[in-house]
């Protein structure tokens, strides 16, 4: 069994149908994961650092309107392949910042 299909099973157990209401509080439960991501950086500029921490702030005021359904979201008909290509590249990137950040010394080589 997939991941995907691990969680399509377990939103499906929970009662989530795929409403907009239930793909919004899932959206903004990703954001509110990419933020806690965030959080854990550490940036060399302090200006960075700067930055992120206001985007963060942004983004945390758009994941609580969406997980209390005060904010609606929605994927457009048209936009759904560009939609699964980022997230899936998201799986990708994210398994990549998972085994790098494991190792002690990251490799020089970039591929």
């Amino acid at each position: 069994m997939t991941n995907y299909e691990r969680t399509a099973a377990w939103l499906m157990a929970c009662g989530k149908e795929p409403t907009t209401a239930n793909l919004s509080v899932q959206i903004g439960c990703h954001i509110e994961e990419f933020i806690e991501l965030l959080g854990t950086l550490d940036f060399a500029s302090p200006n960075d650092q700067k930055i992120v921490s206001a985007v963060m702030a942004e983004l945390n005021y758009v994941s609580k309107n969406l997980k209390t359904r005060t904010s609606l979201a929605r994927i457009r008909i048209d936009q759904r392949e560009q939609a699964l290509d980022a997230l899936c590249d998201g799986e990708v990137t994210g398994n990549g910042i998972a085994f790098l950040a494991a190792t002690r010394s990251a490799p020089t080589k970039r591929c």
